[in-house]
């Protein structure tokens, strides 16, 4: 046992302080906010690509303000993510 005080009361057999916890914890979320990312510009990329399929040109007036609103919110969805991200790696670095 070393001589640091147990900071895991709820006994899974980890022998860390808070702060290593803690750490832990951001670094792990971090990577979930990386993983959600990728994959929110993935999909907004596809999204993209759509109009630019011939049956787009086809779609009633409906279904394409309906695709102009998921674009838009495609874009914000994507915004905010990269904006936590860049949030967080700038209060990381400071």
């Amino acid at each position: 046992m070393t001589s640091r005080s147990r900071g895991d009361a709820s006994g899974s057999g980890r022998d860390e302080t808070p702060q290593e916890r803690a750490d832990r914890l951001w670094s792990e979320m971090l990577q979930e906010v990386r993983v959600c990312q990728t994959g929110a510009q993935i999909l907004f990329g596809f999204l993209l690509s759509v109009a630019f399929t011939p049956r787009f040109a086809g779609l009633s007036d409906f279904d394409k303000n309906l695709y102009d609103a998921t674009v838009v919110l495609g874009a914000i969805a994507t915004g905010l993510v990269t904006l936590a991200l860049t949030i967080t790696a700038a209060l990381l670095l400071w």
